[in-house]
């Protein structure tokens, strides 16, 4: 599951166009994804919240792998330049408590 996840956080970092983002710290290029800016884990390292709000140049769309993180309560990816709309696995995302994009 870990693995997927992580697919899922390159994807969402390719898909909307990461390397232009306000703020991409340690994005693809730190080992540990919980260092990555705006991702924040459990101990067992499964992504928990997810905070890209605000980062201004988050452009494209959100990948449907996002459904893969499995594990998140917060999803924030509002205020940005986002399009498309919000893909259907975000519905698999069982413990999801708030989303705000």
């Amino acid at each position: 599951m870990l693995v997927a996840a992580l697919f899922a956080l390159a994807d969402i970092y390719q898909a909307t166009n990461g390397e232009e983002w306000t703020d991409s710290t340690g994005w693809l290029t730190s080992t540990d994804h919980c260092e990555w800016y705006g991702v924040m884990c459990s101990s067992s390292g499964e992504v928990v919240r997810l905070y890209l709000y605000d980062n201004a140049l988050l452009t494209g769309s959100i990948p449907t792998s996002i459904g893969d993180l499995v594990n998140p309560e917060y999803l924030y990816l509002y205020d940005n330049a986002l399009t498309g709309s919000i893909p259907a696995s975000i519905g698999d995302l069982v413990n999801l408590y708030s989303l705000r994009a």
